[in-house]
């Protein structure tokens, strides 16, 4: 398979049939497609490609990584602060003094409960 375009035209159809078996077997396509790509770069022999495919695949995983861990960061963040703002109003609201309210707040904001905060472990 010396032709560019007839190994980039096999690794389309391997796509879309990856697709589709995801989809008929409930499976991530992720994961499927990984399985294919392994499958069709060594035992139906597509590896015969390109340098550039080469660099492209280093350069869609690092933007992949990059920004999959940004938006971890920042729907953590938003998770927090909602938390946060929505647990002080409460203790507004309830009147509690500014020390119970910052315990409270801080506890419940960050995840933590009343008995997990309390609870000596052996």
């Amino acid at each position: 398979m010396e032709n560019v375009w007839v190994v980039a035209g096999s690794w389309m159809e391997v796509t879309l049939m990856a697709c589709v078996v995801s989809i008929r077997l409930g499976i991530s396509v992720a994961v499927v497609k990984i399985v294919a790509g392994v499958i069709g770069g060594h035992a139906l022999g597509f590896h015969i490609i390109t340098p550039w495919i080469d660099f492209l695949a280093i350069f869609v995983s690092l933007q992949a990584l990059l920004a999959g861990s940004a938006l971890i960061v920042i729907l953590r963040r938003v998770k927090i602060s909602t938390k946060f703002i929505g647990v002080w109003s409460l203790t507004r609201v309830f009147r509690l003094s500014p020390h119970e309210g910052h315990y409270t707040t801080l506890l419940k904001s960050t995840g933590l409960s009343f008995s997990s905060a309390g609870r000596r472990r052996p």
